[in-house]
């Protein structure tokens, strides 16, 4: 019999299982000892706070009692946290110590007669029992998907076990007394003891190494450590599950909102919801703390109940040794719903139990049923109750929202059980059994929702469960939004591979076993009899073939899919017909058609005959190979003899290249030649590569080549332009220039562009000679063409049914991948046997197939759009991308932007490359909303970038042209160019590259290496790298007939163009090509040069192993010995090929350390200097007379005391020394220091004179013949003598050397003090010819840095940020690093690596920013605000000092997030000021003019720019894109926080209210003041004045030059009547 688990795993799964259980332990406690403990609880509340009536002490005691569920709510509201930031295992960890302690709380409460310590150990009791579900979860992740179940349940029925073995203890004739009860915690301590000190040496959940922490290295070994060393294959699919968990986790964690906004995340958080509500509705809670109390009122003793606790864990203990085995063999669900029930059944048990004492019928029969109840409710919880939410979670719930979801499934349910246990006794009280039937009610309905939601998930990975609810979410639901998952696998879910348009042949998985799906075309079984004979069914559960009530489909919600309401109907009956492929002109994209000659009517329609058929050979997809090529040229150079142009042209390239036909150079010549006179830009190009090469003349020559090229390109011809641009951008033959590099790459870009199709395109692959020759270098999987005799293997299985070789079959022959052949007929051929058996991904291909036209599948939209739909409606995102294409172009169909969109979104979410793609050219070009069309660059910049990844070649060039054009993002050519590059080496005529590796493979040397050289000309890197590696081995050697030396120097040119493409390898030969003197002159510093830029930009292994040498020699570099152990020690780090011969290398630099600490002794110097550099072979000589002499010596040794036989300073070094490992963590500075015992410990300089006979005093001077006596001092002499160690320390201080601090004023001191940084320091040393005297520099940061190395340690260095300008807007900053405590030589390297990185700042007016814009770099945010004259500068103290060399002299700058991380503060702001636009720049990209209204001026507008090479725009032309402001468009939305200012202290006082109401009458004065002098009535308002002006008023009124006011105030004017 063999067992489920063994090795490692099963000792791992046993010690959790047994010394985890402390939690529940202690948890159960008070009710295993409830009477003890709360004799205890009543006694120590008595002592300390009075006698309490039985009703308030009832009160209290279920507060404290639900202390635990407050425990067990912290626990997981920390739980999250601490599972996210330590990791599971150290989560665990902590959960042994928080045992430890509580179980110290629960032991102390007793002694010192404090009820609430033990209250904490309650709480801390809750907290252990909820971090529980971390060891779930750990545990589940460190198992095989086939035993998460198991290992699950194990460690629940270890706690039910442990609570039996414990149960009997409990009772009062053991441990259940008032005296003994307390030694309960102390074995839980124990327990909680000896889990930690196994948990130490268990490895990290392997999940979270890989998917959280990226550490491959440390999940690999993990597993191995829970798998066995022998289990590599189960290991490596472990990883690839974690590979594709870690691929759908696109983001590091969830929110809480971000799930519920998640379809797919919020059904899963649902499902676990449920499951932890499941233990809050059934008993479990009100068992742990009244079970014993109940038992009793039912008429049992406490004896009794406690012995009946014992029988009710016995009765259910064998479930829960069972149920592990239960939870593999029948599933989850089925399961889970079981336990649900019982609990429910246990609610009925109790109250009809609890119905018999409402009644007050007293009956044996009450507690039987109590009993049996609680047997059911035991048999429940031994099954898996209080596990299935951490189940769940760790299995469908993705790795990045575990915490979240753990946290917010564990907390309410928490909350609710305190509740529950608070209330029962009152709620008991009240209601009775009632409150039992409620109860029990709950959990049927929760065992209902379970048996109609829940889906299994036994055997499944974590991943392909996770896709699975996706794609089920997606499915057509009803309206009410309720899904019956019982038979949710009733049809087959789609199975995607890897970026959905490439698979693995070999791959493992079938379709054949599984349900049959319903089909769309009818299968013949007898026809592919392997697919019943695929044993994979358990994998899909045992569900899968139950029959399901059909009304329950109909209760489905709609999904998104189903939502867009796609029907036939949307089809344009006007463009839906099959469309005729039109037949090729030319052999090829890279040709253009050549003039006609001039030839009799005859002779032209029989050439143009011959000239079809021969196309109709070479027309790709249709399979022909290289028999019908050989038979197409035969016929071309028939037609060639009858003089039509382009069979002449065919035929001379295929003279040149050896391509089907004799190799003849110099016919191909001559007919070029011949072409060229007619203006054949086919042939300039060809003419070029000739002379660029040498191949058909003497020599070469470059001039003559550019010119041949020059003119292909000026004919459009794309090879030449590619040739043309690769010059340009390398620098061959003619200077470099960006510029004209992405001119020309960009006409070629466009037309390969403008060529891609959407599924027919051909795949260029790339393969490297190097690496085949090279064991060391492993190949990428899926990238080498693919032998013979495996794809007929793949063949005859795909022949037989197997539905994942049909697939990968198709898409290998619908894009010719791995070096076979593309051919349209076999694609469809494997498609639609693919399809007729359901698989959802070939309808998908076969629609690609329909919608691009092939030979055999005619264009025809209709046909593409019912297979897009069968695939789209199962949730395939090539069905989804293929009809929201479809949309998009209205190719078919009518044209619906939004449904577009939201198809492709659709496609997008699960990576989908088209989906990516074409979501970003919508973003690009705009999509329509009510404002008009909006445009979102940055999100066009994420989706093409995606699918550039994803190898999409419309993704390289339409990052391309935003990088071309700065559209989104910041202009840079040289980024422009190698996108263009990329895009331009993607076109057909690339398949070249695998006809020369076939070729080379074939053993037709000389024709793989002229290909080779041909696409090398045009800048293939791969092509160079393969032409050097021929030409290095020598094996073309009837392609060149001169000297080797000559082949060599070939060679070393294309190494060079190879390593210049950033290429590794060809780097490193560069360098052995110039230390050996290979090809070119011995150049031991260009060689240095070379390995040292493989180390910089590569890390190469051996380039650091050859740099090591050469500074270990001194060639090419000053000689350094550490410098080369230093490389040595780096190419072991980097690669384990290395380590041998590192290691020996080390090993003679040891003997060379030595041999040089020799040479360096003065002694030996002089030995040298008198007796010659022979010396030591006459050292030698005499040595070995003398060793021979040895015996006939005697050697005599004399014991002696061993602090005789050792110096002082060996005696204090026993004290003081540190081991080199001590010293790296920090013992250094602990050890105690030499003490001077000389200076101080005299013998007989003590104050009292002590006489030491024979030492300080002479033997015969003695009185008394005693052996010491003391000396006779006067009271001077003893206070001199008391003073004298006082004295000596002071003469020891004075004579320390003070540093003296240089005095700085306090305008030139810096940040802090006297430290250098903020300080000016003045410009930077002159640097290649450049002066920087009118530079100023500034340190911004001095910081020290450290590396963990394996060889050194911790290496500490110091970092220095250092700004430095010329206050005109030219500035540079950078961060200069240097050893520890070499502050200024950092900051000089600093200064010196700043004053070569300079950059410009436009500034408006020569003193601020053109306009406010907003920055970010990590967590720090920058708000910069333009100033008027004389501002200032508000800003913080780093930017104050940026400004400053910059020349900016007013502005206002607010920083937000981290204000410390100076460096990211400075690049944010550097950022930013690069990032403005002039006004100038502003006017001429929107064709506006710029107008600005300054408060100045009163607000009145003054165009300061207007655009001049854009025509401007109209009203009417106006965008809503162009109606932005300002602000919202360069500070991107963003505003910088500006908090109100806070009311002070008094603001709500009553005397201060009282006081501003009186100041209320006079709110006006100081308007009406500043009115008046403004309008001239007064001159200045003083108080002289104000009262001159009211006594004139006042005269004038009482005159009657001025009309009297109507109101109150004017008595002494107007008399008041009498009554």
């Amino acid at each position: 019999m063999q067992l489920p688990l063994r090795g490692r795993l099963l000792f791992v799964t046993l010690v959790h299982s047994i010394f985890s259980q402390f939690g529940d332990v202690m948890a159960a406690c008070l009710n295993m000892m409830n009477v003890p403990i709360r004799s205890f609880f009543n006694s120590s509340m008595t002592s300390h706070y009075g006698q309490l009536s039985d009703a308030e002490f009832e009160t209290y005691f279920s507060a404290c009692a639900s202390a635990m569920f407050v425990g067990l709510a912290l626990g997981f509201l920390i739980m999250g946290q601490l599972m996210d930031s330590l990791g599971r295992k150290q989560t665990v960890i902590v959960r042994c110590f928080l045992g430890i302690l509580g179980s110290v709380c629960m032991f102390a409460s007793r002694l010192v007669d404090r009820f609430e310590l033990y209250v904490v150990g309650h709480l801390l009791a809750g907290v252990v029992t909820g971090l529980k579900v971390v060891l779930v979860i750990y545990i589940a992740e460190c198992s095989p998907d086939s035993k998460r179940g198991l290992t699950a349940l194990a460690i629940n029925s270890g706690g039910v076990l442990m609570t039996l073995i414990f149960t009997p203890l409990c009772l009062p004739s053991i441990l259940g007394s008032e005296n003994l009860w307390m030694l309960l915690p102390c074995i839980t301590a124990f327990l909680a003891a000896a889990h930690l000190a196994f948990m130490v040496f268990f490895p990290q959940s392997p999940k979270q190494l890989y998917i959280q922490r990226n550490n491959e290295p440390a999940a690999r070994a993990a597993l191995r450590f829970y798998y066995g060393d022998s289990k590599e294959v189960e290991i490596e699919e472990a990883l690839n599950e974690m590979k594709r968990e870690k691929k759908k986790a696109d983001k590091q964690s969830f929110s809480f909102l971000e799930i519920l906004q998640h379809d797919s995340h919020r059904f899963s958080f649902f499902l676990v919801l449920v499951c932890a509500l499941i233990p809050v509705f059934s008993a479990v809670n009100v068992k742990s703390q009244y079970l014993i109390t109940m038992l009793i009122s039912f008429g049992l003793s406490q004896s009794d109940a406690t012995t009946t606790l014992m029988v009710i864990s016995g009765a259910s203990l064998p479930v829960g040794f069972v149920a592990p085995v239960l939870i593999e063999k029948f599933g989850r669900r089925p399961l889970f719903v079981t336990i649900t029930v019982l609990c429910a059944l246990e609610w009925f048990g109790f109250a009809l139990a609890q119905a018999f004492s409402d009644f007050e019928i007293q009956t044996p029969l009450q507690w039987i049923l109590a009993v049996s109840a609680a047997i059911l409710g035991q048999s429940a919880l031994n099954m898996g109750l209080l596990v299935m939410a951490p189940i769940l979670i760790s299995e469908v719930c993705p790795h990045n929202i575990r915490s979240t979801v753990s946290q917010f499934t564990q907390v309410p349910p928490i909350v609710i059980a305190a509740l529950e246990v608070f209330m029962f006794p009152t709620l008991r009280a009240h209601f009775g059994f009632t409150m039992f039937l409620f109860l029990g009610s709950s959990c049927a309905a929760l065992a209902f929702i379970l048996h109609i939601q829940m889906l299994e998930t036994a055997g499944l990975a974590v991943d392909e469960i996770v896709h699975r609810i996706s794609a089920n979410r997606r499915r057509a639901h009803t309206a009410i939004g309720w899904t019956h998952y019982g038979s949710l696998w009733d049809e087959e879910p789609p199975r995607f591979f890897p970026h959905s348009e490439s698979s693995s042949l070999i791959s493992k998985s079938s379709n054949a076993t599984r349900p049959e799906p319903t089909r769309a075309f009818p299968v013949n079984k007898a026809q592919n009899p392997g697919r019943a004979a695929r044993p994979n069914a358990q994998a899909w559960g045992r569900d899968c073939h139950r029959k399901r009530k059909p009304w329950f489909r109909h209760l489905a919600a709609k999904s998104k899919f189903d939502a867009l309401k796609i029907s036939f109907d949307d089809l344009n009956p006007d463009d839906v017909e099959s469309r005729p492929v039109e037949p090729a002109q030319t052999a090829g994209e890279e040709f253009t058609l050549e003039k006609k000659a001039v030839l009799t009517p005859d002779v032209n329609e029989q050439a143009e005959a011959f000239f079809t058929r021969a196309l109709s050979f070479l027309e790709r997809g249709k399979g022909h190979g290289r028999d019908g090529k050989m038979a197409a040229y035969k016929l071309i150079e028939q037609t060639s003899l009858l003089g039509h142009t382009e069979s002449q042209k065919l035929i001379a390239f295929a003279y040149m290249l050896g391509d089907y036909a004799r190799w003849s150079t110099e016919e191909a010549k001559k007919i070029f030649m011949e072409l060229q006179s007619t203006g054949s830009p086919d042939s300039q190009l060809a003419l070029g590569f000739m002379h660029a090469t040498g191949i058909g003349f003497s020599k070469t020559n470059q001039a003559k080549a550019f010119v041949h090229y020059m003119f292909s390109a000026l004919g459009d011809n794309p090879l030449a332009q590619m040739a043309m641009g690769f010059r340009y951008h390398a620098g061959v033959g003619v200077p470099q220039n960006c510029e004209t590099a992405l001119s020309y790459y960009q006409k070629v870009a466009k037309k390969v562009a403008s060529g891609v199709r959407f599924a027919t395109g051909l795949a260029i692959q790339r393969v490297r000679l190097t690496d085949e020759a090279d064991p060391t270098v492993t190949s990428i999987p899926n990238t080498t063409p693919l032998d013979p005799n495996l794809l007929e293997y793949y063949r005859m299985i795909a022949e037989k049914g197997d539905v994942s070789a049909q697939l990968s079959l198709g898409q290998i022959y619908l894009s010719g991948n791995r070096g076979v052949q593309q051919d349209y007929e076999l694609a469809y051929k494997y498609f639609s046997a693919a399809g007729e058996a359901g698989n959802t991904a070939a309808y998908a291909f076969l629609g690609k197939m329909y919608l691009d036209g092939t030979s055999s599948t005619p264009a025809n939209n209709r046909t593409a759009f019912q297979f897009f739909l069968k695939a789209a409606d199962k949730a395939n995102p090539n069905g989804q991308a293929g009809l929201g294409i479809m949309y998009l172009q209205g190719r078919g169909v009518k044209k619906n932007i939004d449904k577009a969109f939201k198809l492709l979104t659709l496609a997008a979410e699960q990576g989908h490359v088209d989906g990516q793609l074409f979501l970003g050219e919508m973003h690009y070009k705009g999509i329509p909303t009510s404002a008009g069309y909006k445009r979102d660059f940055k999100t066009a910049l994420r989706y093409f970038q995606m699918a550039s990844q994803n190898g999409h070649v419309l993704g390289y060039y339409n990052l391309a042209q935003m990088h071309a054009t700065g559209t989104g993002v910041g202009r840079s050519c040289s980024h422009a160019v190698e996108l263009y590059k990329s895009v331009a080496e993607r076109g057909r005529w690339g398949e070249r590259l695998m006809e020369a590796y076939s070729a080379y493979k074939a053993g037709r040397l000389d024709e793989a290496a002229v290909k080779y050289m041909f696409l090398s000309e045009l800048g293939y890197e791969v092509a160079q790298t393969n032409l050097a590696f021929i030409l290095d081995r020598g094996e073309a050697k009837s392609l060149f007939h001169t000297d080797r030396e000559n082949n060599l120097e070939r060679a070393f040119l294309n190494w060079q163009r190879s390593a210049n493409q950033e290429y590794a390898l060809a780097r490193i030969k560069l360098g052995d090509y110039y230390y050996y003197g290979i090809g070119t002159a011995p150049d031991r510093t260009m060689a240095f040069s070379n390995y040292k830029l493989a180390v910089d930009r590569h890390a190469q292994a051996q380039a650091m192993f050859n740099l090591g040498y050469m500074h270990e020699v001194g060639e090419g570099i000053t000689r350094d010995l550490h410098l080369a152990k230093r490389f040595y020690d780096m190419a072991i780090e980097h690669s384990s090929d290395a380590y041998v011969p590192s290691k020996l290398a080390l090993a003679k630099l040891n003997v060379v350390f030595f041999l040089e600490e020799i040479n360096q002794m003065p002694v030996v110097k002089f030995i040298e200097q008198h007796l010659g550099p022979y010396w030591d072979i006459f050292l030698m000589g005499i040595l070995l007379l003398m060793s021979s002499l040895l015996p006939f010596t005697q050697i005599r040794t004399n014991t002696v005391n061993f602090f005789m036989r050792r110096s002082g300073g060996e005696l204090w070094k026993t004290l003081t020394s540190v081991s080199k490992s001590g010293q790296k963590k920090g013992r250094r500075n602990t050890r105690q220091p030499v003490r001077p015992l000389q200076k101080f410990y005299r013998i007989g300089s003590s104050p009292m004179k002590v006489q030491f006979p024979g030492l300080n005093a002479p033997l015969g001077e003695m009185r008394d013949h005693s052996v010491i006596d003391l000396a006779e001092q006067t009271e001077e002499e003893v206070k001199e003598s008391f003073g004298a160690v006082r004295k000596t320390l002071e003469e020891k201080d004075s004579g320390r050397k003070k540093r003296n601090r240089e005095k700085l004023h306090p305008m030139e001191r810096g940040f802090s003090g006297t430290q250098l940084v903020g300080q000016k320091l003045g410009p930077p040393p002159p640097s290649d010819g450049v002066d920087y005297s009118n530079f100023e520099t500034y340190c911004l940061e001095v910081k020290r840095t450290s590396n963990m190395t394996n060889v050194f340690g911790r290496v500490h260095t110091m970092s220095a940020l250092v700004v430095t300008g010329n206050g005109k807007g030219l500035a540079g900053y950078a961060v200069g690093k240097a050893p520890i405590h070499r502050t200024t030589t950092a900051i000089i390297n600093g200064m010196n690596m700043a004053a070569r990185k300079m950059f410009f700042v436009e500034l408006h007016e020569g003193r601020t920013i053109f306009q406010d814009f907003y920055a970010e770099c990590r967590n720090t945010r920058v708000f910069a605000q333009r100033r008027p004259p004389g501002y200032g500068l508000t800003c913080h103290p780093r930017l104050i000092k940026i400004c400053e060399a910059i020349g900016i002299k007013d502005i206002y700058v607010k920083v937000e997030g981290s204000t410390k991380n100076y460096l990211a503060l400075t690049h944010a702001f550097v950022t930013g000021l690069l990032n403005q636009e002039t006004h100038q720049q502003l006017a001429e990209r929107k064709g506006l003019h710029v107008v600005e209204m300054s408060p100045s001026r009163h607000f009145l507008p003054l165009i300061v720019a207007s655009p001049i090479s854009t025509e401007l725009k109209v009203e009417d032309e106006l965008e809503a894109i162009d109606r932005l402001n300002l602000d919202d468009f360069y500070g991107e939305g963003r505003y910088p926080l500006r908090k109100p200012k806070e009311l002070p202290f008094f603001a709500n006082l009553e005397g201060h209210l009282e006081a501003r109401w009186r100041k209320h009458p006079f709110r006006n004065h100081e308007s009406v003041m500043i009115r008046l002098l403004s309008d001239g009535v007064v001159p200045r308002w003083t108080r002289d004045a104000r009262r001159s002006w009211a006594a004139e008023r006042h005269e004038r009124l009482t005159t009657g030059v001025e009309s009297l006011p109507l109101g109150i105030g004017l008595s002494d004017i107007v008399e008041k009547k009498e009554d």
